[in-house]
């Protein structure tokens, strides 16, 4: 699996010309004396002003496509996996969807996701709502998404659920390569 997120932890860390360009943008502070990225710092601006977040956007996601599309061609031939999956919470907002074959969106209920960052990132709820808020609305999603899962209940319910959608986009799939 590939993950944007990573990715782009990994472009805002070691590319010198958009560390310039964030530093630009959006002050010398939001990196250290060692050159590392204060994600806090930079979430406090981006997620209070809606064209600062644009403008994080218009820097990093080309970076982030450039790599992503570089990491699918190094991939060993597609004929051994059934597909490639992508992880991206901004497929949307990043205008990637027709990238892809298939959007799958993956949801869970707010509160249960609220809990979650919490757990996994130590966002506050007022941090992951004023992050959420900027995200395309879940309805809206669930329309554009090819297939949509929940993430709500039981690990073994999501387990039961991702198999027979890997068991359908599979059977899918070898009946367009044949």
């Amino acid at each position: 699996m590939l993950s944007t997120d990573q990715i782009a932890n990994d472009v805002v860390a070691s590319d010198p010309s958009l560390k310039e360009q964030l530093s630009s943008s959006f002050g010398q502070d939001i990196y250290d004396d060692l050159g590392v990225l204060d994600r806090p710092r930079l979430a406090s601006i981006v997620f209070r002003d809606s064209e600062k977040l644009r403008k994080l956007n218009s820097l990093v996601h080309p970076h982030v496509l450039k790599i992503l599309q570089k990491k699918i061609r190094n991939l060993p031939p597609r004929q051994r996996y059934p597909f490639i999956v992508v992880e991206s919470a901004l497929i949307f907002e990043a205008g990637l969807e027709n990238f892809f074959d298939v959007v799958l969106l993956v949801h869970a209920p707010r509160e249960i996701r609220v809990r979650r960052v919490r757990k996994t990132k130590g966002l506050t709820r007022k941090e992951f709502l004023a992050r959420t808020r900027t995200q395309t609305p879940r309805l809206d999603a669930k329309r554009r998404a090819h297939f949509s899962i929940s993430n709500g209940g039981s690990i073994k319910r999501l387990k039961v659920t991702v198999r027979l959608l890997d068991t359908l986009l599979s059977t899918l799939r070898q009946s367009f390569h044949k």
